[in-house]
């Protein structure tokens, strides 16, 4: 119910501020918007294949996460910690695609292909190393920190297993 009250109010307030003459970008009449069927149609033919795409993931991960719950408490739990230090070891090649997108949308938007694609390159280069850098950070004082996280010492040398295998196929992969 907070979120969505959060957003009506949000709305409200975006709504009366469109209505301001004064501002830069400005609407006189809500009843003059039309929707454009050709713009409507290029967004959701990116739209619909990445949300397939994306639910095909959850799927995957709910299927995972189905395994792992029959398979008992230490791999429910080394799991857990897997799937956290792969989250962490992902946030600055994650940082990096954001930075991609937005340096080579204005490449493309400036008809600057071969820039764009230069970019592309140079910072898929940059974000492999970063991933392998953060991996190699977790991977050799794994020990240290199931240690630190309280671990049972099942959890934790299935833990240091998993994120061995998973760590070495991403800094590879």
């Amino acid at each position: 119910m907070s979120t969505l009250l959060s957003r009506i109010i949000s709305a409200a307030i975006i709504l009366i501020l469109l209505k301001q003459p004064k501002q830069d970008l400005y609407i006189d009449s809500y009843l003059s918007i039309r929707p454009e069927i050709e713009t409507i149609t290029k967004i959701l033919k990116i739209g619909i294949p990445t949300g397939i795409e994306n639910g095909m993931f959850q799927f995957g991960k709910l299927v995972i996460q189905s395994t792992v719950s029959t398979m008992g408490t230490t791999a429910i739990a080394a799991q857990a910690m897997v799937a956290m230090l792969e989250s962490f070891a992902c946030q600055a090649s994650i940082g990096i695609r954001l930075g991609m997108m937005s340096v080579v949308g204005k490449c493309v938007g400036a008809k600057e292909y071969e820039q764009a694609r230069h970019y592309i390159i140079l910072l898929t280069k940059y974000a492999w190393i970063a991933c392998f850098i953060c991996c190699a950070t977790i991977l050799f004082p794994i020990k240290q920190i199931t240690s630190l996280a309280g671990m049972e010492t099942k959890s934790a040398k299935l833990a240091i297993w998993l994120t061995r295998i998973v760590f070495t196929y991403k800094m590879i992969f």
